[in-house]
């Protein structure tokens, strides 16, 4: 068994350090470069999912848009996809990206700690 100086394991630590690191921000932009690969295939196209609701698990209800004002409602199971209805698009209510919480909080998460924070000093 052989002793390995300080100076050399400092060292190798350096290395994996770098390589980690050099993995993470490759990893990185990898990423980015994969989500505008998909997004360039999706660009220009006729259809479109405009809302998603998960009814039981593997089962979900999608509104689509197809074409320009077509809607149509379809049930999406594991091995299966079947038209529930269409809608008209005045039946239909679209709300732009970024004008909605994503994940349908009322409140934000601020509000939720401040509010759990006072109920905490109360006690």
């Amino acid at each position: 068994m052989t002793l390995v100086s300080t100076g050399e394991s400092v060292f190798q630590l350096i290395v994996v350090i770098v390589i980690f690191v050099g993995v993470l921000v490759l990893t990185y932009y990898a990423t980015k470069w994969i989500a505008g690969y998909q997004r360039a295939l999706n660009v220009g196209k006729n259809f479109e999912v405009i809302e998603m609701q998960k009814v039981a698990a593997n089962h979900y209800v999608m509104l689509l848009r197809a074409g320009k004002d077509r809607y149509l409602i379809v049930g999406v199971g594991k091995e299966e996809l079947t038209l529930l209805g269409e809608l008209s698009p005045d039946e239909v209510t679209i709300t732009e990206p970024g004008t909605v919480d994503t994940y349908g909080f009322k409140e934000s998460f601020k509000d939720i700690l401040d509010r759990f924070r006072s109920d905490k000093d109360i006690k």
